[in-house]
Order: C-alpha cells, then sequence, then structure tokens
C-alpha cells in the first residue's frame, strides 16, 4: 500500500488550531470522593448559553446528577449550571453532553467550527494525527495509518487509558474521535465524526 505524505500545514486542517477545542472530562468517584480523568472530548458547537461536548460513550457519567468536570486546555474549569448527556443509538461508542452555562456567562469557548469537522472524509491509506493532550504524557501527537473507513480504524497506535475521546485529524478535518484499541495487537479505532452529529441534531431539535 503506497502512503502518501501530507503537509498539514498547507492547505489542511493543522492539529494546533483542533487542539484548542479539545476538553477534559472528569467524573466524581463516589468511592473516593475526588474527581476522576475519564477521558477528553471536543467542544463540537456552542449556541447561546450552551455547549455541546463530543466524547466517547464510556467516558461519560451513567446518569445526569454525577457531579462531573469540564476543563479546557487552558486548564480552565468550564461554569455550568446543569447537563444533559445522550448516547449514540447505534452500537457505536458515542455520546454527547449538552451543557447549560450560566445565565451570565458572557464566555465564548473555541469550539470545533464547520470547516474542521468532516463528515464521510475517511481516506483509506491516508495519514491521520491524533492528538492526545490531557494525560500523564501531557500533548501527544501521533501520526497511524487509516486502515479501515467502515469500522474507523487505523495503525500503527495503541491507545493508553485517557486517550478516549481524542480527536483523529484527517487530511481535510477532525473525521472522528478515538475509542480503543483492539486486544493484542497495535490497531486501534476510531468513531467516525458523523455519529455525533446525529446525538448534535437531536439536541438541537429537542430544545
Amino acid at each position: 500500500m503506497q502512503v502518501e505524505s501530507h503537509d498539514y500545514s498547507v492547505g489542511f486542517i493543522t492539529p494546533q488550531s483542533v487542539m484548542k477545542s479539545v476538553v477534559q472530562i472528569s467524573c466524581l468517584d463516589d468511592a473516593t470522593g475526588q474527581f476522576g480523568y475519564d477521558g477528553q472530548g471536543i467542544i463540537y458547537a456552542q449556541v447561546d448559553n450552551y455547549l455541546y461536548i463530543a466524547t466517547a460513550k464510556h467516558c461519560l457519567p451513567r446518569s445526569n446528577t454525577k457531579l462531573l468536570e469540564i476543563t479546557t486546555i487552558d486548564k480552565k474549569k468550564v461554569d455550568f449550571i446543569d447537563y444533559r448527556i445522550v448516547y449514540n443509538p447505534n452500537d457505536v461508542d458515542a455520546g454527547m453532553i449538552e451543557v447549560r452555562l450560566q445565565n451570565n456567562s458572557d464566555e465564548n469557548y473555541y469550539a470545533a467550527t464547520n470547516s474542521m469537522i468532516v463528515s464521510n472524509k475517511i481516506l483509506i491509506g491516508d495519514t491521520a494525527i491524533v492528538e492526545s493532550i490531557f494525560n500523564s504524557r501531557n500533548i501527544v501527537t501521533k501520526n497511524a495509518i487509516i486502515t479501515s473507513g467502515t469500522t474507523g480504524s487505523f495503525s500503527p497506535y495503541k491507545t493508553e487509558p485517557g486517550d478516549s475521546g481524542s480527536p483523529v485529524i484527517g487530511r481535510y478535518g477532525v473525521i472522528g474521535l478515538v475509542s480503543g484499541s483492539y486486544v493484542g495487537n497495535n490497531t486501534s479505532y476510531f468513531v467516525p465524526i458523523e455519529e455525533f452529529e446525529i446525538l448534535y441534531v437531536y439536541f438541537r431539535h429537542a430544545n
């Protein structure tokens, strides 16, 4: 398989521009009473006083009553009133949080724009850049080759705890979010970004 090399600084979405929309998701551990780091996500959109955060389903709390912390890349805690969660109805590891900000909040968060998020642009054999930000390794950028568009897999890349929800960036923009790794090999998988669009549409029609 011939692999084409791409310069992501010319004519393509840069990892640095996507990185600004990445957040850390932490849920309160009932046993310890501490917030544990559960994963990452991207701010998919901001509409008025609402943030929409896309992430892997397994990073989300199991109820809307569980205490949740969301931290931006510049280490700011998102100040919100409450939140709702929704899971993708298909059997995929995709979820979204709708966060209602404080009524007097004039904070504008850096949301991934339409030009950053691309559907149906998964190119087999193309180079993908995986940005993992909030973990013990600090900011980690890894290159991988997309091996499947149906299952959203790429290699060589082995996810580590805290990678889930990291953006996978193809030549045209964010094509998905990291979900996990296959047991016993160096191939990982991601959820295509269009699976999150379903959830955003649901929230916008429900409001």
